[in-house]
């Protein structure tokens, strides 16, 4: 588990598309954000943002997809203050969920 530093912590991840449709994978990841059941505030042909719960552990976490190219870049990032500027790990284990739930 790595743990993100800065005013607002996020990790970002590039995925290589190759052949796979970019309005494809957006669906398959909307459905698995669905099945996280994270909040889900914006989709377009570009891609999609979407709020994990608010816990005892987070003030959440905005998730967003985004398609460059034959990239889609997905980013788990700090919405609310974090103490001491650190995520304790939460915004890799919103990735690591994530790509758990990417049924392709």
């Amino acid at each position: 588990m790595s743990i993100s530093w800065g005013y607002s912590p996020k990790i970002e991840k590039y995925i290589p598309l190759a052949d796979f449709p970019a309005d494809k994978y957006l669906i398959v990841a909307k459905q698995a954000i669905e099945n996280l059941g994270w909040s889900l505030s914006h989709v377009s042909e570009s891609g999609l943002i979407a709020y994990t719960p608010i816990s005892f552990q987070s003030y959440s976490e905005e998730i967003s997809i985004r398609i460059h190219g034959n990239f889609a870049v997905v980013k788990s990032e700090c919405v609310g203050i974090q103490m001491f500027f650190n995520d304790y790990g939460k915004n890799d284990l919103n990735l690591e969920k994530f790509f758990m739930n990417l049924n392709m």
